[in-house]
């Protein structure tokens, strides 16, 4: 084998790797709910269970990179999953306590 044939070898593997890794990540993301993994199925917001929007319009960084919404009713900021993103449910709680 020459040089050129050792390199083009080494690079695929190197590119197998690193797609096997990539479909790796996605399912466990997927499976265990992680931010990185993709929600197959219809959410509802962890505060007043209103449907996630269809078309959804990122309202921060947060929405942007990783999914989520923040719902039109009651202003909880929700993951891609359904889930109250932590710290945000706390301080509308309090405020709500403080009414």
């Amino acid at each position: 084998m020459d040089n050129d044939s050792l390199i083009g070898l080494a690079f695929g593997f190197v590119c197998g790797i690193a797609i096997l890794f990539a479909i790796s990540a996605l399912v466990v993301g997927t499976i265990f709910k992680m931010p990185f993994g993709v929600n197959l199925s219809a959410a509802h917001c962890a505060e007043c269970e209103e449907p996630a929007p269809t078309v959804r319009a990122p309202k921060d960084r947060y929405e942007m990179m990783w999914g989520g919404w923040t719902c039109q009713e009651c202003g909880c900021k929700n993951d891609k999953w359904g889930r109250a993103r932590q710290g945000k449910r706390r301080r509308r709680q309090r405020s709500r306590e403080e009414e």
